[in-house]
């Protein structure tokens, strides 16, 4: 009925709406004045609450009946908990609403309402809605008593079975059919059964869970689908998704298992079975899908080739027929609607298995087919590159290979000696090339078009080739050898140097020297002697007939021969010589034919030097042998040497060849012709061309190296050199096995490989004969190198018990070879080792190799250079070398060792042949200078020189090679690119060159701005220009920015796929284009030693997957590197180093490069002289100045001031000339000054904008004399004469800017804020206010720095703003950015911490760009995009002390270009301005003084030298005192507060800085106090919270004064731990009221005075404001007032309790003393206002959560409570957030996120947090469904704005910020002063709350409240009571002293917990709460047990009783018989 009458007149309102509308419409046609009906409005909103209260009582009736009397098996107790908690809740909603209209009645004077008692419990005397409200609710609470009930008994899950035990436990049929209703169920009175009906309902749930799962999982299957998709690499159509809808199979699998195992799945387990054996089908299937899938993309490749399909007729043509079947079987299930129709099916299953068994058939038949190949190459024989070291696609695309000129690419992976082939017309190889330049030619021709028919064999061929040729050689040779009497037979070359190869004539000889020093050691040492006297005469002339001749070597006469032969000038004419047949083999002199493969490049620049003719290479190689071999004679006549077992000639390698005729010379031998020893172990000789590659000089390190591999190997183990970098420890293995003929596979192993890669190479070094060397060995994981002693052991065993074959980890049997060798190198104490496992020890046989022989080493060496006066001149080298080391100043990048020395060798053997005319002294000078200078620093300049002329007493001039032609290129690249080619840039440039000519890896270093960069590229782009064949393209790699797969790769673990990084795609590359690789960034061992062997002689990039890439000849790797503190010695010895010192340019170079790219426009081509004189005129002294006289906030480089001044001039130019229109007429007036003034604006803020306040004042006083032309030193210029824009007399030169509508062109910044209009708002916390310095921390605007911001910023895209104190930088920015034009503009904020990585910025950033025309990414809509990346200092350093987001910044300003965030792909950047911030963390307001400490390390140099810094000063207290003071003033000229209100402001002001000051001052941190963090933001958010009084709750100044004092306890005192610190803050409020304010306390807090008047502290901790006064209140009314009834608060705190109870599920279970209504109030103060978040510290336990759940919901707020899971990705914690982001945007509703106590481990999310809290977003955390629906509903709640889609953002994230509140619970722990300094959005915007333990009347109430319900006196209850809080008491004080003391170091007791427990267990509120409920449940069951036993014994007593009253009547009856 009411609702009818509701309806009616709504009806009648909406007739007089319409109504009213039509006569408005007739008004406005007649142009009258509206007229307004307010009556009719208010109606209408009267209305609305009775329609809604009768509707939902409608509801609850309807409900009711329905539930009530309706089926009883149709209802859903979910559906019924959810409404009536829906029902309930909107009812207590509308009971607040008529509340408060009541009330607000009877306060108007309504009598009625005024005599009513609104709270009374009878719902009868309350007015009709509140009777109908309470009625309601009644009735909802009494029906909420069947639910349990209900929920039991309408449960989903009941069956029949379920309901017989049912009516077993209730005794009768209560199984409910069509006529059953809840009503009647009730009146079965089955309340009693509950718990029984419960046991079985829980079971029936369970079940109806496990049935409802298994639908899920069917329901799962019906929609799964798959899809074709295109295989990139293939370029076939594949089934897309196979693995995913596998892992949906595995994942049902799992869920099915576990329902099989429940033990509630009895009912239905066949059903399960049934399933499972599905599911199993299902995966089985899709296992085998994918399995043939991927062999089918394997093998599709294979057989599109030509040759396999004739390889393999059979399996190509089972391939065509399975390829026929797989494809049908993918159409028909992408055609199919159902999968599990398809993967289920039988017969397709059938089908694709029989397809995977023909496949593997395929696969092995293709393996077999590779493994043969690799059976048959090679046979017997050796090779350390062989077919097993390849992969299988290398192995593929070797065998399908039929171009013979592209044969070469793969011969070179085979054969390493091998560098080119030479063909003739026909295809045919006839010779070969190694890289030295050595032509072999063949014994025989090998048509390369045999190829195409059988690789392998033809491969074969041509090893054989190569075989037979060495022997035929080494025959003829010995023939020859034998015929000239065992000597070379005269001094001539041809007889020095036969024409034979190198590898050949080192042989011979060696067999020659073998035999003729063991004929000497048989005749005794007189013989020796004789055989030394003869080797230093003139050399023998008799031929040796025989091999054993009795003529012995002569190695002395040699070497001088030799020498003698090699100082011929003539051998490098041509470059060519007798012994390198070019055109016609030697066997076949009638042949002519052309070498069609040109010799390797010998171009300078790519890392190699020019290689030296092959005459005189070989020349220097021989003379090392016989060096070597007279070295050894002389140990021999020594030691005295008789026998020829003696050691010392057994420890010599010796070989030895037989023949048995002469004739048989011309055919080959057998391979065990030539014996090789070394001690008494046998070693193999391999008959493998090694190239004629050099040897090594044999020192006693080498030697003893030698003995133990030789040895290692005699006893099947492997060898392990150790030590340094530098020794020889590769190069010793290496010139081992070229000893032997054989050939070494190098490898620098790196922490990526993994034990299968490793497994392949052991495989490979077994089963070919090969040696191996793998570099860096230990620096594989440890895991690896256990699997790889098991690995070795394996072949060691095969070894050891003769075996022919092996099986490497139960793998196909393979032939094993014994000629194989595995050797480690490794430097055990090098950063990033491992200690190797003991197993893996005992199978390398180690060899310590620490120094070298550095004079021996250097004197042979010299010595095969053709020096005659070696041993002088290597004393020298070594000396200087030495010295250097040692007085030469420390420096990461300075190396002199063993490396160093060999590059000096190298240069002196390269400027001996270059140079003849010079002496050899001044060809060693200048070697060594031309090695050494490039690394020097300027301070060892002079030092250096003076360590050559100590030992160069002469000191002849040795000047520069000539290099006019590469001089001539720079200087014309200089002059196209704008650069100033000064002198030392060009000769820093020259040393480039000269060390790119000796090293291939070059290291530029230096500091920011010294021009590397610019070297480098002039450099590449000027031998581009010299040797004009093709430019060189720099790469440029920042390692730092990049992960590890894409800078060298990733391997895939589960299909062994390899995907190269972009240093093996850029050194692939190299090959087709001449390419340099410049890594810019930070050098360490994490990455750089990847590249070791890629530095290195050999000159190959060794990747994880196993695979070698051959860096070409013309390539260089150059690192630009600040210094090289992080590298390890292994890397730093194998580079050359170019030192670029800070004065390599200077600031006339900036300006020259500028006004180069800027003198054809309009403007600058006039003005441009002119701004050349002004910066000769100013730069110089203004530089000088502030050198000398002036401090930076942080270290700053010269060139980098200067970078700046242009561009920013220009800008400010430009300004003028877009405000100012100019005639052409006034431009020469004008032009100049406009000019001028920019200029000086510009010198200004770049020389001097980041110097500190001091030096600023300094500054000023001097440019302003030098401007002015006071300095006679640097008088004004004849152009200029006289500044037409003189500063003006007052004020500093920072405080005015160039503004061209000024008379006098400076307008000073105090005018620019007297035009800044001050916005009238109650909303501080967004009032702008206008100062001169920096501003606070609330956003205020500081127009000088706003207007610095935006101009430097767009002069240079990079600005770096560093905060000195508390500077307001960042609210500055933040306005700068939100003032920004969103058509033209966009911004990003990225706040840093230690927990930001590259990749989360490098995410964030390209989220924010977009793909355009031009190839470039940059900001939607072609607008510019400004990144706000904050807190630059707090970005964190990786393990080698790098700051990866330092470098991905650094890398976006000065290169533009970015990768990728997980890709290859290049990025290139535009048009972004990058805004960084940084903080000196100085302390005090006012502080930053000059003597003030700061942090050097703040940004890394080179990301900050990339930035125009400009210095935010903190602001004075006055400063601070008037923008707080303007705050108010304006908040309350708004709200309209009335005018005695404003009086007290100052004063409120005065007495917030003096308690700020104290504060900070008294209470610093310590480790027990680590929250005790208080700075501006405190103040802040003391006046800030003012801001949210209304008019109505503040009626004098004095309640303004109490609001003022509780913010002060609420943001000071709330983190307080000791009261006496509470006290200090209390006695500065009484003063400051006293002083400040002139009030009396007693009467501003008269309510809350004691009785005597007096106002004590604890009157002071009474006052509470807050935002509970009223229950009935709708939270969204409530407003910010006092509660000064104490007693009503608690009413209130306890009526919210049960308000929560009633609403939700997990009740709290609170009890309501003074502890916990003071938390509610301060967690309810900061959750009620917009952008309020809060920590709560204290001890678990303690109720922090409970609390937080509280305030939440009375302020009617969302809680979440996420899980922090660091596997999981935190997802469900950026679940919770992106539901609050959306419901924040979306419905404008608060949600509380409230994190534990664990979230202070996880740094990535307390990232999380502050970048949430601070910019109101959550980078990456929308996907792009969730991005387009918040915009979409953004975007309706904008529609008639117009505005962009920047802007929508903007207020998204505006609207998070406020509504998003972020509460943490954390423990009292020192690492708390970590985390806020590491995250400063828990500093400025977080408010403390510091939960003190509870006091003794929390725990007595707490304890009444427990111990409520047990039987007790109330006398033994206080007792209990007492005992627990005194016991609790006790153990706290205990536990908190032991704690202090452990802090202190005071106490032993507490020491001895700590040291023995290892921990001090913590009392909390949680233990006293426990206390209590053990001890009622201990007296629960107690006394249940003593009632039982009191039952028994009354029990029997009863019995007793009864059995003595029938004997009594037994015994009367018998009596009454008687």
């Amino acid at each position: 009925m009411w609702l009818s009458e509701v309806r009616k007149l709504e009806g009648r309102l909406e007739k007089v709406s319409t109504l009213v509308s039509w006569v408005n419409q007739e008004e406005a046609l007649f142009k009258f004045q509206l007229s307004s009906f307010p009556l009719l409005s208010e109606l209408k909103e009267c209305l609305v609450p009775y329609d809604e209260l009768f509707t939902l009582v409608m509801k609850w009736r309807k409900y009711e009946k329905h539930w009530m009397d309706g089926d009883f098996t149709s209802l859903d107790p979910e559906f019924i908990d959810v409404e009536t908690e829906e029902l309930a809740r909107e009812l207590f909603r509308l009971r607040k609403a008529f509340k408060m209209k009541f009330k607000q009645q009877a306060l108007e004077g309504d009598p009625r309402k005024a005599r009513m008692n609104l709270d009374d419990p009878n719902p009868d005397n309350l007015p009709g809605p509140l009777r109908v409200c309470a009625l309601a609710l009644n009735q909802i609470k009494g029906f909420k008593e069947h639910l349990p009930l209900v929920s039991v008994l309408c449960n989903k899950g009941l069956r029949a079975r379920h309901w017989e035990n049912l009516n077993k436990a209730a005794g009768f049929d209560i199984t409910p059919n069509a006529g059953t209703s809840l009503r009647k169920v009730v009146q079965m009175d089955l309340g009693g059964l509950l718990k029984e009906f419960e046991v079985v309902s829980s079971g029936a749930s369970r079940e109806y869970n496990l049935e409802l799962s298994l639908a899920n999982m069917k329901s799962a299957w019906e929609s799964a689908r798959l899809s074709l998709a295109e295989n990139p690499d293939v370029g076939v159509q594949v089934l897309a998704g196979l693995e995913e809808v596998r892992e949906l199979a595995e994942e049902h699998l799992i869920t099915t298992h576990t329902i099989k195992n429940s033990p509630f799945v009895g009912p239905f387990v066949d059903d399960v079975k049934v399933w499972e054996a599905t599911l199993r089908m299902v995966h089985e299937a899709l296992t085998i899908w994918m399995k043939v899938q991927t062999m089918w993309v394997e093998l599709t490749p294979i057989f599109s080739t030509p040759d396999i399909p004739h390889q393999l007729p059979n399996e190509n043509q089972l391939f065509k027929e399975v390829d026929r079947k797989w494809v049908s079987v993918m159409d028909k299930t992408v055609a199919s609607e159902r999968l599990l129709d398809v993967v289920a099916d039988e017969q397709t299953l059938k089908e694709v298995a029989s397809c995977l068994q023909n496949f593997a058939v395929i696969q092995k038949a293709v393996h077999t087919y590779l493994d043969s190949k690799r059976r048959v190459f090679p046979r017997p024989i050796p090779s350390p590159y062989r077919l097993y070291f390849l992969s299988n696609e290398e192995l593929t695309a070797l065998l399908c290979e039929t171009e013979a000129a592209r044969l070469q690419e793969h011969i070179r992976k085979c054969f390493d000696g091998v560098h080119s082939l030479l063909l003739d017309e026909q295809d045919s190889i006839y010779a070969v090339s190694s890289k030295e330049g050595e032509t072999i030619a063949l014994a025989k021709k090998l048509p390369a078009s045999q190829a195409r028919q059988s690789i392998e064999h033809w491969l074969l061929q041509f090893q054989e080739s190569m075989t037979n040729t060495l022997k035929m050689k080494t025959c003829a040779g010995v023939d020859t050898w034998t015929r000239r009497g065992g000597g070379g037979g005269g001094r001539d070359l041809e007889s020095i140097v036969p024409p034979w190869p190198l590898q050949v004539t080192l042989t011979v000889r060696h067999v020659f020297w073998t035999a003729e020093v063991h004929q000497a050691i048989c005749g005794g040492t007189q013989a020796l002697r004789e055989c030394l006297t003869r080797v230093e005469s003139s050399p023998s002339r008799s031929a040796a007939r025989e091999l054993k001749s009795s003529k012995p070597f002569n190695p002395q006469g040699e070497v001088h021969t030799i020498v003698a032969a090699l100082r011929k000038t003539h051998l490098d004419s041509g470059r060519q010589s007798s012994r390198t047949p070019a055109v016609s083999p030697p066997l076949s002199s009638s042949s002519e034919a052309t070498p069609r493969t040109p010799p390797s490049s010998g171009r300078v620049g790519g890392g190699s030097r020019p290689a030296p003719s092959p005459s005189r290479h070989a020349l220097s190689v021989l003379i090392l042998s016989a060096v070597h071999a007279r070295d050894v004679l002389k140990e021999l006549i020594d030691r005295g040497v008789t026998d020829e077992d003696a050691f010392c000639w057994l420890a010599q390698l010796r070989s030895k060849l037989k023949i048995r005729k002469a004739q048989d010379l011309k055919y080959y031998m057998k391979e065990d012709q030539m014996e090789a020893r070394m001690l008494h172990c046998p070693l193999p000789w391999g008959w493998e061309y090694v190239g004629a590659e050099g040897r090594l000089v044999v020192t006693p390190l080498t030697a003893r190296a030698y003995h133990t591999l030789v040895t290692a190997f005699h006893a099947h183990l492997g060898g392990a050199p150790e030590g340094p970098a530098g020794t020889g420890k590769t190069e010793t293995v290496k010139d081992l096995a070229r000893s032997l003929a054989v050939n070494c596979l190098v490898f620098n192993c790196s922490d990526d490989l993994d034990f299968i890669s490793m497994g392949k190479f052991f495989t490979g070094v077994a089963a070919s004969g090969s040696w191996a060397c793998f570099d860096e060995f230990n620096r594989l994981e440890v895991g690896v190198l256990s699997v790889a002693a098991q690995q070795i052991l394996t072949v060691v065993r095969a070894r050891r018990e003769g075996r022919g074959t092996f099986s490497m980890e139960g793998g196909l049997p393979l032939a094993l070879n014994a000629q194989g060798f595995l050797a480690v190198t490794m430097n055990p104490k090098y950063r990033g080792r491992v200690a190797l496992p003991d197993n893996l020890k005992l199978l390398l046989r180690p060899v310590s190799m620490m120094t070298a022989d550095y004079q021996s080493i250097a004197e042979v060496s010299l010595l095969s250079c053709g020096f005659v006066h070696a041993r002088a001149l290597a004393a020298r080298i070594v000396g200087v070398m030495a010295h250097c080391q040692n007085m030469l100043h420390p420096h990461h990048h300075y190396d002199f060792g063993m490396r160093a020395v060999k590059t000096v060798l190298a240069a002196t053997s390269r400027l001996r042949i270059s140079l003849p005319e010079w002496s050899e002294t001044e060809v060693v000078l200048r070697a060594l200078r031309e090695v050494n200078q490039p690394k020097l620093v300027a301070d060892d300049y002079e030092r250096f020189e003076s360590i050559l002329s100590d030992f160069f007493l002469e000191l002849p001039p040795t000047p520069r090679p000539p290099a006019d032609n590469l001089v001539s290129c720079l200087e014309k690249v200089c002059e196209e690119r704008g650069l100033l080619a000064t002198n030392e840039f060009l000769l820093k440039t020259l040393q480039l060159y000269e060390t790119l000519r000796e090293r291939h890896g070059v290291m530029v270093v230096g500091p920011p701005c010294g021009s590397k960069s610019a070297i480098i590229q002039a450099l590449s782009a000027a031998l581009g220009m010299m040797e004009g064949d093709q430019p060189i393209h720099v790469e440029v790699l920042n390692p730092k920015t990049l992960t590890q797969a894409q800078l060298i790769g990733s391997l895939d673990p589960v299909n062994r796929e390899w995907s190269d990084g972009l240093v093996a795609q850029i050194i692939r590359q190299a090959h087709a284009r001449r390419t340099w690789l410049l890594f810019d960034g930070p050098t360490d061992a994490s990455w750089v030693e990847n590249l070791n062997t890629a530095l290195d002689d050999s000159q190959k990039l060794c990747l994880p997957s196993g695979e070698t890439v051959p860096v070409p000849a013309d390539m260089a790797t150059i690192f630009e590197v600040l210094d090289l503190s992080q590298a390890s010695p292994a890397t730093v010895s194998r580079c050359g180093m170019v030192y670029v010192g800070g004065q390599t340019i200077g600031w006339a170079a900036l300006l020259h490069s500028w006004l180069h790219h800027h003198a054809h426009g309009p403007w600058w081509g006039e003005y441009g002289a002119l701004l050349r004189e002004l910066a000769n005129w100013l730069i110089p002294p203004a530089l000088e100045f502030v050198k000398a006289h002036c401090r930076h906030l942080l270290p700053v480089i010269e060139v980098s001031l200067v970078r700046s001044i242009f561009p920013l001039t220009a800008t400010v130019v430009n300004e003028v000339l877009q405000d100012c229109s100019i005639s052409q007429k006034d431009r020469p007036k004008v032009g100049p000054i406009w000019t001028t003034a920019s200029f000086l604006f510009s010198v200004t803020w770049c020389v001097a904008g980041a110097l500190t306040l001091s030096a600023k004042d300094a500054f000023n006083v001097f440019f302003r004399r030098l401007v002015m032309g006071y300095i006679r030193e640097y008088p004004t210029p004849s152009m200029i004469e006289q500044i037409g824009c003189p500063y003006p007399g007052d004020g500093s030169v920072f405080d005015v800017l160039f503004d061209a509508k000024q008379r006098s062109f400076w307008r000073p910044w105090t005018d620019v804020i007297k035009h800044t209009e001050i916005q009238e708002t109650t909303k501080i916390s967004t009032l702008l206010v206008p100062t001169v310095e920096s501003t606070t921390r609330v956003p205020l605007s500081s127009a000088r720095l706003e207007y610095l911001v935006d101009v430097c910023g767009r002069a240079t895209n990079g600005i770096l703003l560093v905060g000195e104190g508390q500077s307001g930088r960042k609210v500055v920015t933040r306005h700068y950015l939100k003032s920004l034009s969103t058509d033209t503009s966009e911004y990003a904020i990225l706040p840093v911490t230690p927990a930001a990585t590259a990749h989360s910025v490098k995410s964030v950033v390209l989220s924010n760009l977009a793909p355009r025309d031009s190839g470039g990414w940059g900001a939607k809509g072609g607008r510019r995009l400004v990144v706000f990346i904050d807190d630059l200092h707090l970005a964190s350093h990786d393990d080698y002390q790098a700051r990866p987001v330092h470098e991905l910044v650094r890398e976006a300003m000065q290169k533009k270009c970015w990768y990728g965030v997980d890709t290859t792909a290049s990025v290139p950047l535009e048009d972004i301005t990058w805004v960084g911030g940084a903080s000196l963390h100085t302390g005090g307001v006012g502080g930053g003084g000059d003597g003030e400490e700061r942090t050097r390390d703040l940004l890394h140099p080179r990301c900050q030298a990339g930035f125009l810094a400009i210095g935010a000063h903190s602001l004075s207290e006055d400063s601070v005192a008037r923008v707080f003071t303007t705050q108010l003033n304006v908040f309350l000229r708004a709200g309209g507060f009335v005018p005695d209100v404003f009086t007290v402001i100052p004063g409120v002001i005065s007495g917030t800085m003096s308690i700020l000051g104290h504060v900070r001052t008294a209470l610093r941190p310590t480790p027990a106090k680590s929250h005790y963090t208080f700075g501006l933001a405190t103040a802040a958010r003391i006046v800030n919270s003012i801001s949210f009084l209304k008019k109505e709750a503040m009626e004098t100044k004095r309640h303004f004064v109490r609001v003022w004092v509780h913010e002060v306890y609420r943001e000071v005192c709330d983190r307080l731990v000791d009261a006496a610190e509470v006290t200090e803050v209390y006695q500065l409020l009484i003063r400051t009221i006293k002083t400040s304010i002139r009030d009396k306390i007693h009467v501003i807090f008269d309510k809350i005075c004691n009785e005597d008047g007096s106002v004590t502290e604890a009157c002071l901790e009474r006052v509470c404001w807050g935002l509970m006064g009223n229950i009935d209140t709708p939270a969204t009314e409530r407003r910010y007032e006092e509660l000064s009834d104490a007693a009503q608060l608690h009413q209130t705190i306890a009526a919210f309790v049960d308000e929560y109870n009633g609403l939700h599920k997990a009740p709290l279970n609170l009890v309501t003393f003074k502890y916990v209504v003071q938390h509610v109030s301060r967690i309810c103060r900061i959750l009620g206002r917009a952008g309020g978040h809060m920590m709560l510290v204290g001890v678990g336990g303690s109720g922090r959560r409970s609390l937080t759940h509280l305030a939440a919901h009375i302020c009617g707020h969302r809680l979440v409570h996420p899980r922090i899971v660091a596997r999981d990705g935190y997802s469900d914690l950026r679940k919770v957030l992106k539901e609050a982001l959306i419901t924040a945007g979306v419905e404008e509703k608060a949600t509380v996120v409230l994190v534990g106590d664990e979230v202070l481990q996880h740094p990535s999310v307390l990232h999380l947090l502050n970048t949430l809290i601070l910019t109101g977003g959550v980078p990456n955390l929308l996907s792009p469904e969730d991005y387009s629906y918040l915009l979409e509903r953004l975007r309706l709640y904008a529609e008639d704005r117009g505005v962009t889609e920047a802007d929508l953002w903007h207020e998204q994230a505006q609207r998070v910020s406020d509504l998003v509140h972020v509460v943490i619970t954390a423990p009292p722990t020192p690492d708390l002063r970590h985390v806020f300094a590491s995250y400063p959005a828990l500093t400025t915007h977080i408010t403390v709350d510091y939960f003190k333990p509870w006091p003794r009347e929390a725990l007595v109430k707490v304890g009444e409240h427990y111990l409520e319900v047990v039987p007790l006196r109330r006398s033994i209850k206080d007792s209990v009571i007492s005992a627990a809080t005194a016991t609790h008491q006790t153990a706290r004080c205990a536990v908190s002293n032991a704690v202090l003391a452990v802090a202190e170091g005071v106490m032993r007791v507490s020491e001895e917990i700590s040291t023995e427990g290892k921990w001090c267990p913590q009392v909390t509120p949680a233990s006293y709460l426990h206390l209590l409920q053990e001890f009622r449940a201990l007296f629960t069951a107690r006394q249940t047990q003593v009632t039982a036993v009191k039952k028994k014994y009354l029990s029997g007593l009863d019995k007793l009783a009864f059995a003595a009253s029938q004997v009594g009547s037994g015994r009367t009856y018998i009596f009454s018989c008687v």
